[in-house]
């Protein structure tokens, strides 16, 4: 089985730190949200991925293929224009011809979600497309066509971008494709959306939703998100597929912490970072190679590249 990971956003929503690192690059104590993603899709013997890529793609390019520690094979799908998420699937066919089934996964989203299960429901349901789903209020959209139902039973998806009802959910942004979904995408660099498509296969009863429970999901899609998702891993004691900090603090190789400096609530300092003395952090995330000078104080806030961003 093969996997697909989605990196080729523009990032807009979390500017100003996509100035500097694409999303999937972001660091999560010390290790970014993509490596979360591989290792995760390598438990399930995944070996060969693709990852599609727009903004600063040369960064998540160098960086993966730069880390033998993922032991796999990568291919990459440069889109100058982005081509959206059915025309940047339609652009690499010839990577996906072979394969019976495979996974798509957002860069930026950071989960523990179990996928096994998700699978086995895909091949009994025989569906084209399996949504994996959950109940997360916030982007409940997706309808099924019957009251919520467990995974044993036929979850038909009846409407992708519905408002919240009671049989709505919410998209991981993680689905299970069949090869038969080619059949449905444009071909090599065709710009396209993917709703149409689903509400292709909704009218031929060929998308299902698998709901999944009891598990740790984040979208990095605002600097809020981001901050609040190291706090929730940290005080909820989350497992994920990259090691994590075993206190409530962080300080990667060849930081410089003094002896006068202040760590309270969850503080991740990332590589080579110079700390200088009395100071005073809360909350707050440090990225690689930052100075931060003698009495600072600072609360929710986010350090990286020549800049930092203040949160309430």
């Amino acid at each position: 089985m093969k996997a697909v990971i989605l990196c080729a956003g523009y990032g807009t929503r979390v500017l100003p730190l996509t100035n500097y690192l694409p999303k999937p690059l972001f660091p999560i104590f010390g290790k970014p949200i993509i490596d979360n993603i591989i290792f995760h899709l390598k438990s399930l013997n995944i070996s060969e991925f693709c990852i599609n890529t727009h903004h600063l793609a040369d960064k998540i390019k160098n960086y993966v293929l730069s880390n033998t520690k993922f032991n796999a094979t990568f291919n990459f799908s440069y889109e100058p224009q982005i081509l959206g998420i059915a025309g940047g699937i339609g652009n690499i066919k010839e990577f996906l011809h072979s394969e019976d089934i495979f996974i798509v996964h957002n860069g930026d989203i950071l989960s523990n979600i179990n996928l096994e299960p998700a699978i086995e429901f895909h091949k009994r349901e025989n569906a084209i497309i399996t949504l994996i789903l959950h109940d997360y209020k916030t982007f409940n959209k997706v309808t099924l066509s019957s009251p919520l139902s467990p995974n044993k039973t036929n979850n038909n998806i009846s409407s992708i971008n519905a408002p919240a009802n009671p049989k709505s959910l919410a998209f991981t942004g993680i689905s299970i494709m069949s090869n038969k979904i080619l059949d449905f995408l444009p071909n090599n660099k065709t710009s396209a959306d993917i709703i149409p498509v689903y509400n292709k296969l909704i009218d031929l009863h060929a998308i299902k939703g698998y709901i999944s429970q009891n598990h740790f999901w984040s979208d990095i899609g605002t600097p809020e998100s981001y901050l609040e998702t190291h706090k929730s891993i940290i005080f909820n004691k989350i497992n994920l597929s990259i090691p994590l900090p075993s206190g409530n603090i962080y300080i990667g190789e060849g930081s410089n912490i003094p002896k006068t400096t202040i760590l309270n609530g969850f503080v991740s300092i990332g590589q080579n970072c110079i700390i200088g003395d009395n100071v005073v952090l809360e909350n707050c995330i440090v990225w690689d190679n930052i100075t931060i000078a003698n009495n600072t104080k600072d609360k929710n806030k986010i350090f990286f590249g020549n800049s930092s961003f203040q949160l309430e």
